[in-house]
């Protein structure tokens, strides 16, 4: 199994991590906070946030935590191939990879393609391709383009802006109060509130519009957004690919990977879970660990996410198309 070699100093995309989690351990500790909960077990947590994106991790130790919450949010910045939540569909490994190199302060090896996303609001800034294509479906079924409103004015006579965007039982609003941010703000917050919308699964199954989407075998209207559906065909892949890694461990290196439920989410119910992955390398047999988080309702819908959570790292540097599934 031939692994992808990537142009910084022929490490694979592992060991890369490795290094930057290593690094922003060493050079920006104030990114790094970490805390205990009582629990069955004394377990500690870290938050990690760095350039907008952030992750966390929990461990026996303080150390352990930090360093898994690091290296969550070093594989968030590759995983997601956005700047700040702006999607980038045609971004390439080498932008992201030096997209993580200037969070932490290296010089980037190669040019950052130019973003294609020059369209714009009449009330807002650059937008992803996207959203552009949801907006552009919205208008042609006549869901109008809300306009911020002043939902209330503060005693310096700041006003703070809420808009707000219904579609079908959903109801996403952002609303903005600084004194540097204005009506163009809430609007940008507001699409911003509108990609996680159209991300989270479970959101994505209550709006009636996505069952217009055409089959594959139907012609495509350009103006439908069409993306796989997170819950089923991403995740069935995600859970396919890593059944045939664990099955293949003679010729693929990544042969183990395990789910360890970590804690409750309190405050909305939810599970968190990781998973473990041990990587054994050819040279030396030392054995690494690379963890994959997710939540969700259930811990079986947090197993999935974790298991999407995998695919797209795993997907930036594996011949997938080699594994048999």
């Amino acid at each position: 199994m031939a692994i992808r070699q990537e142009p910084f100093g022929g490490k694979n995309i592992i060991s890369f991590l490795e290094e930057a989690t290593i690094r922003l351990y060493q050079t920006r500790p104030h990114y790094l906070e970490s805390q205990s909960f009582r629990g069955p077990e004394k377990i500690f947590t870290c938050l990690c946030s760095i350039k907008g994106h952030q992750g966390n991790g929990a461990g026996r130790s303080k150390k352990e935590a930090k360093a898994r919450a690091a290296f969550s949010t070093m594989q968030s910045v590759c995983n997601r191939q956005e700047h700040n939540f702006f999607r980038i569909r045609g971004d390439t490994h080498e932008a992201r990879i030096d997209f993580l190199k200037q969070c932490l302060g290296i010089a980037p090896t190669y040019a950052e393609p130019a973003v294609q996303t020059t369209s714009t609001v009449a009330n807002g800034g650059p937008i992803s391709d996207f959203v552009q294509q949801l907006l552009r479906f919205c208008q042609e079924k006549k869901l109008r383009q809300p306009e911020p409103v002043i939902k209330e004015e503060r005693k310096d006579k700041i006003p703070i802006f809420e808009t707000t965007y219904t579609m079908g039982s959903i109801k996403v609003s952002a609303i903005d109060g600084s004194k540097q941010k204005s009506k163009k703000e809430a609007s940008r917050l507001l699409y911003l509130e509108l990609v996680k919308v159209f991300e989270n699964p479970t959101m994505r199954a209550e709006l009636p519009f996505l069952a217009e989407v055409p089959a594959d075998d139907e012609p495509a209207d350009p103006s439908i957004v069409q993306r796989p559906d997170f819950s089923t065909e991403m995740n069935a892949r995600a859970v396919q690919i890593l059944a045939a890694i664990k099955n293949q461990s003679h010729v693929f290196p990544y042969f183990e990977y395990q789910y360890d439920r970590i804690k409750e989410l309190d405050s909305e119910g939810k599970v968190q879970v990781m998973v473990k992955i041990e990587y054994k390398q050819e040279r030396d047999k030392d054995k690494r660990y690379a963890c994959f988080g997710g939540y969700g309702r259930t811990e079986e819908e947090a197993k999935t996410m974790a298991a999407h959570m995998a695919l797209l790292l795993f997907g930036t540097f594996v011949e997938i198309s080699s594994l048999t599934i």
